[in-house]
């Protein structure tokens, strides 16, 4: 994740040396790799944990450090106001239908109408923009659309509207599919693929990569409006298999914020009517609605006594109002609405590590934690394992460790009870995908590694 010191100043008052900025960023989780000037220009370059997807947007970043330096977030317009369809006045003759076959991969997708747009070169501080994060300018619909993406985290695409043949269909590509993606490459989908088609075929690779047939050109003049939410599994194992990856598909599958789809796409839509003449029309919104909402019970005395350091109850609220939360106070405790963009929030843990990664772990103070002896009897089977080790090293064996997880391949080559197996549904390899009850694999997979690098004095025992 990129982001121009200007570009995060159009959102928050940034006072202090880039430096300090930094170091106070990669102190409270949001890590700064490294700090790069071009020109006049300072852009920092973030490693973004695969939990923190509210990170991956300018927006995101600036509400962080809004919340480290006690500033006011300021948000456009267009993402506090309500949403609604508007009534104006369209081209009658602009008809479109949207259809969803599958809400479990996509449960929510929203297309916008918008007419009369005249493509063209962006100004030159939309191009700084995206030019300061690595994004190259193409002309001012597809640069909105990156623009909004970069500065909510909300990907969008914009499609050609004429060239698209009747209605539009969220579904599962068949076997053998192909679509031209704007890169100009022929990409055959395998069977499952999601994708967004119309009665012709496929003409975006769903949260990926659009394709040519309906990219907006320097003729367009109605565009259709795509602001959606897929799901992060889908869009992940597309992107694998077809080595294809995009800045809309790294942040799906990280799982976006479903509250930001309809506020995005208002976004865009203003930016659209400023600098392309556009005409906001009708707005296909289909799918789940409905933003969940969870609330967590937090008590601040209990995250104190965590912490070791008496935080204001008064400086918890305004850490966690700074960061999108919002409070009601309850008796002895507190309830803390969690923010649409907040899915790793789960426990009341979680908080007292938000409050105090803002708070500052360095104003926790260093103590010697008590140290308290266990102690244990041996009972007969420790006694026996113990005279074994001692036994088998003093004769020149050394104990080795396996994993009790090993491959099928192994499983298959021995007589092993296939009742006393246990396979594992996501492994973390080939290598480690069922778990066993014998040492015997394990034993044998040792030998053969070593016997392969000329190591043949090998005397290997195993408890």
């Amino acid at each position: 994740m990129k982001a121009s010191l200007t570009w995060l100043k159009d959102y928050v008052d940034i006072k202090m040396q880039v430096g300090d900025l930094a170091e106070m960023l990669t102190m409270s989780g949001s890590h700064v790799d490294y700090v790069k000037k071009i020109g006049n220009e300072y852009c920092l370059e973030f490693e973004i944990t695969s939990n923190r997807n509210d990170c991956l947007s300018i927006i995101g970043i600036a509400r962080e450090i809004a919340a480290l330096t006690g500033k006011k977030l300021r948000m456009p317009p267009a993402l506090k106001s309500k949403c609604q369809n508007p009534k104006s006045k369209i081209n009658p003759n602009v008809k479109i239908q949207i259809k969803i076959k599958d809400k479990k991969l996509c449960p929510r997708y929203t297309g916008r109408i918008i007419t009369d747009v005249k493509v063209g070169p962006s100004p030159k501080w939309l191009q700084d923009r995206l030019i300061s994060v690595g994004l190259r300018p193409v002309n001012n619909i597809v640069d909105i659309t990156n623009f909004v993406l970069m500065e909510t985290g909300q990907p969008m695409h914009a499609f050609d509207l004429d060239k698209i043949k009747a209605d539009i269909e969220i579904r599962k590509a068949g076997k053998g599919e192909v679509i031209k993606t704007i890169d100009g490459i022929n990409r055959t989908l395998e069977d499952g693929t999601l994708v967004i088609a119309d009665n012709k075929g496929p003409i975006a690779i769903a949260g990926i990569m659009g394709g040519l047939d309906t990219e907006v050109r320097g003729r367009t003049k109605n565009i259709l409006l795509e602001s959606a939410c897929f799901d992060s599994v889908s869009v992940r194992r597309t992107s694998r298999m077809l080595g294809l990856s995009s800045e809309s598909s790294y942040r799906f599958e990280r799982r976006i914020d479903r509250g930001m789809v309809l506020q995005a796409s208002e976004r865009a839509a203003f930016m659209i009517e400023d600098l392309a003449k556009g005409k906001k029309g009708k707005l296909i919104d289909i799918g789940e609605k409905t933003i969940p909402s969870k609330s967590i019970k937090f008590n601040p005395k209990i995250s104190n006594a965590i912490l070791g350091v008496d935080v204001p109850t008064r400086l918890q609220k305004d850490i966690l109002k700074s960061l999108g939360f919002s409070i009601k106070p309850k008796k002895d405790s507190l309830e803390i609405k969690i923010p649409s963009s907040r899915g790793d929030i789960t426990q009341e843990v979680d908080i007292t590590e938000e409050i105090v990664r803002i708070y500052g772990y360095n104003k926790i103070p260093l103590t010697i934690p008590k140290i308290i002896g266990h102690t244990r009897l041996m009972d007969k089977g420790d006694l026996v394992k113990k005279e074994i080790r001692r036994y088998l090293s003093s004769i020149g064996l050394n104990e080795i460790i396996t994993y009790n997880l090993v491959s099928t391949v192994l499983v298959d080559e021995f007589c092993v009870d296939k009742n006393a197996l246990a396979y594992i549904q996501n492994p973390l390899s080939r290598e480690q995908g069922v778990l066993v009850q014998t040492l015997l694999p394990g034993m044998l997979k040792i030998i053969n590694w070593n016997i392969n690098r000329k190591n043949k004095n090998l005397r290997l025992f195993e408890i």
